[in-house]
């Protein structure tokens, strides 16, 4: 949606100035790799994009919007909450960060004494991250390839965290509603990221840094497969055993390898299902979705998607989210081990 570009282009200011301060000292950072890619939300920004149209909702999107609001089908106060609410919480990604920038600059380096975190921590770090805020969670360490273009992390280990969208609204696409739980999940897996960063810090001394699920730092998505959650579908989404592909997800990065790593190949195997069904690229009404991948071969970064197709529809919609709405992984969560069963059956074939 327009108004999610404009809430990035907001919090830019923030992101810009930290990135700036910490790729002053490149020993002890992790930065972009030398072929990274101009991705996210930053893409609009970017002089390749100035000239470009974006586009913009349509008047009959945002009367829709308006009626929804006085329908109290989604009530625009609401609708403005979850926005402000994702707003708020990127910026405090970076202010929750500040303390860590100014160890830096004062000292030269980030001196972290914690301990390697026990497998119960873990374990409580699950139940607190599922009991409270419905998140699922891996742990990895992210390869630079992932970071994107002009952006940096001050720390290299991340824990990987996954909401879902709900079922019904997203069945909705490319109406208006699916772009409602869209930013419903921004905002509250955003809130919830936030809030697992103050409890690792306050319960264990961890130094640690929330990244929105809107954050623009790093490709999320294979990190997310590398961290053993799910795999990449045909559509660039990941695909996860709990939710399909009806997810948003955001990250903690964290200064240490504090937990075992939950890396795992054993989804790979729905990019070759991906390969046959190809369900999201014959229904996409923009045409965006590549046949055939492009693979950075020096990288290994695949990309998906032909955004210069992608965004105007995408915007012209409120949202579309057409290819989620149809993917066969989203029809309800017992769809992925019904699917694996009858790809296993038939291919005779395993992914160690």
């Amino acid at each position: 949606m327009e108004g999610d570009i404009k809430m990035k282009v907001a919090d830019n200011r923030f992101e810009e100035k930290y990135i700036e301060r910490i790729k002053k000292f490149p020993n002890q950072i992790l930065d972009e790799h030398e072929y990274a890619i101009q991705q996210g939300f930053s893409y609009f920004a970017s002089d390749k994009y100035k000239d470009k149209f974006i586009g913009k909702p349509p008047k009959g999107v945002k009367k829709k919007m308006i009626r929804d609001a006085i329908a109290g089908k989604a009530p625009l106060l609401g609708v403005f909450s979850n926005m402000l609410g994702t707003i708020r919480g990127m910026i405090q990604n970076f202010k929750d960060a500040e303390e860590y920038v100014v160890e830096l600059e004062k000292t030269g380096r980030i001196v972290d004494e914690s301990s390697i975190c026990s497998e119960s921590v873990w374990q409580e770090l699950q139940k607190y991250a599922w009991d409270k805020h419905n998140v699922l969670i891996g742990f990895t360490e992210v390869p630079r390839e992932y970071i994107f273009k002009r952006k940096a992390l001050l720390f290299k280990y991340a824990i990987v965290c996954i909401q879902e969208m709900k079922e019904e609204a997203i069945n909705k696409a490319p109406l208006i509603e699916a772009s409602y739980e869209a930013l419903r999940v921004y905002n509250s897996l955003g809130k919830a990221t936030n809030d697992m960063t103050r409890w690792l810090k306050e319960n264990h001394g961890i130094k640690c840094m929330a990244c929105s699920p809107m954050g623009g730092l790093v490709d999320t998505v294979p990190l997310a497969q590398k961290a053993g959650l799910g795999g990449v579908g045909h559509n660039g989404l990941l695909i996860t055993p709990q939710f399909g592909p009806r997810q948003r997800i955001s990250v903690i990065f964290v200064n240490r390898p504090i937990f075992d790593f939950t890396d795992s190949k054993e989804h790979l195997w729905i990019n070759e299902f991906c390969k046959n069904c190809r369900t999201c690229e014959r229904k996409c009404e923009a045409n965006a979705i590549y046949t055939n991948k492009i693979k950075n071969d020096t990288t290994g970064f695949v990309t998906s998607i032909d955004r210069e197709k992608c965004y105007p529809y995408f915007s012209k919609t409120g949202g579309c989210g057409v290819c989620i709405k149809v993917c066969p992984f989203s029809k309800g969560n017992s769809s992925y081990e019904k699917i694996k069963d009858r790809y296993f059956s038939k291919e005779k074939k395993y992914i160690n």
